[in-house]
């Protein structure tokens, strides 16, 4: 068995957005999914307003399912194209016997309108409508049974550039109009920057940085974040330097010995070869996974990073 997120603690606090950014395969959709308990933990716990997930029955679970909702990647693959769109959004309903015959069709006309449609596009299939419409779609579904806690797993990144900005602010107006807390995952700092509270860095199924969103963009401290704010030019931290980096991620199969980071980072040194670093303060709300984290100053190429002189590779 290969294990995918390891070693990773997590507060979300209600009406919040914690963001999750990282390359493919760090994890961040697995994260998502453990939250909900769509897939179960191998080990650790998962508490949802003090319950833990993994050792709730069926039917106690069933009821939680209430509170908590996700809207997928995919706006196509997520809805199932034999239902029209009253039959989509109102399975929920049925399933927690919310509303029923006329009150039902009065509730998915109102989430319909909610989510900026027409209560008339309830009789519709899902291939009717564009990518940013079957969004909505998958949005009003989540609403349905008036959750308190959304996974929005990469909600925008099938979507147009026009579309998402669309969308973002769709689901800004809902969690001020409904106080929802939102677990947003994307691999576009741009994205997450805009519209997190606070960010999570993943790399490898770690989080490696973990801070507020101003906080994490002004200063960050892992190698990694500064490589990824490096390729958003527009809310790059331009005093830093630029960082590129070289390779691939690690293989969870072969994960280096150390920190999994350190093949790629441009201030590895031997301790990093050796040691895998634990997820530290450095400021109040600040935490960071690295043994030698960058302290906001520009490091020039051939200049050190830490007490211990790594090496800089060009």
């Amino acid at each position: 068995m290969v294990p995918a997120v390891r070693d990773i603690s997590l507060r979300i606090a209600a009406g919040e957005t914690l963001g999750v950014v990282g390359e493919s395969g760090s994890g961040k959709s697995t994260l998502g999914r453990l939250l909900l308990r769509l897939l179960p933990p191998t080990s650790g716990q998962v508490f949802f307003d003090g319950q833990d997930l993994a050792g709730l029955p069926r039917l106690e679970l069933q009821r939680l399912r209430r509170e908590m909702q996700v809207v997928f990647q995919d706006p196509v693959g997520s809805l199932d194209p034999r239902f029209r769109v009253e039959d989509l959004i109102g399975e929920g309903l049925d399933i927690h016997g919310l509303a029923e015959g006329k009150e039902r069709s009065r509730t998915i006309a109102r989430l319909l309108e909610e989510v900026g449609l027409s209560s008339d596009h309830r009789r519709r299939f899902p291939h009717e409508f564009s990518g940013g419409q079957r969004q909505r779609i998958g949005i009003a579904r989540a609403l349905a049974v008036s959750p308190r806690f959304i996974v929005l797993d990469e909600p925008v990144s099938a979507l147009d550039v026009s579309v998402q900005a669309q969308v973002l602010n769709l689901l800004a107006d809902l969690q001020r109009e409904r106080g929802l807390a939102y677990f947003f995952v994307a691999h576009d700092l741009r994205v997450v920057a805009h519209f997190s509270d606070r960010i999570a860095v993943l790399y490898a199924g770690r989080v490696v940085e973990l801070a507020d969103r101003d906080a994490l963009i002004a200063r960050p401290g892992h190698p990694y974040t500064q490589s990824l704010l490096s390729a958003v030019a527009e809310i790059g931290v331009v005093d830093q330097g630029r960082v590129q980096l070289a390779g691939e991620p690690p293989s969870p199969l072969r994960p280096p010995s150390g920190c999994a980071f350190h093949p790629r980072c441009p201030y590895a040194a031997d301790r990093c070869r050796q040691e895998q670093p634990s997820l530290s303060d450095r400021d109040p709300g600040h935490a960071i996974a690295c043994h030698f984290p960058l302290d906001g100053s520009p490091v020039a190429p051939g200049g050190t990073k830490g007490q211990d002189k790594p090496e800089k590779k060009l």
